[in-house]
């Protein structure tokens, strides 16, 4: 982990797997995006993970609407639900 098993962290690049990279939509700019690289990639990788097991109409409990919860909360009211 960048920042806390290597050094790296705060550096212009790094090399990282394919775990840690997500696509962005075409027309959404990293510096948009990035606010929401923590919480929202913790509660993202989440609800991609329960995105296997649910389908349309399903009801899903969110334990908690800090701020992980709110963005899990609007992932999990898109449809289809985000895989990639």
């Amino acid at each position: 982990m960048p920042g806390f098993t290597a050094d790296g962290g705060f550096a212009e690049y790094m090399v990282t797997s394919e775990r840690g990279v997500v696509r962005l939509p075409a027309g959404v700019s990293p510096a948009d995006m990035a606010p929401h690289a923590d919480a929202g990639l913790a509660a993202y990788r989440a609800v991609k993970k329960a995105a296997d097991t649910l389908g349309v109409g399903d009801s899903v409990v969110v334990l908690g609407a800090g701020g992980l919860g709110h963005v899990a909360i609007q992932l999990l009211s898109t449809s289809p639900p985000p895989t990639s």
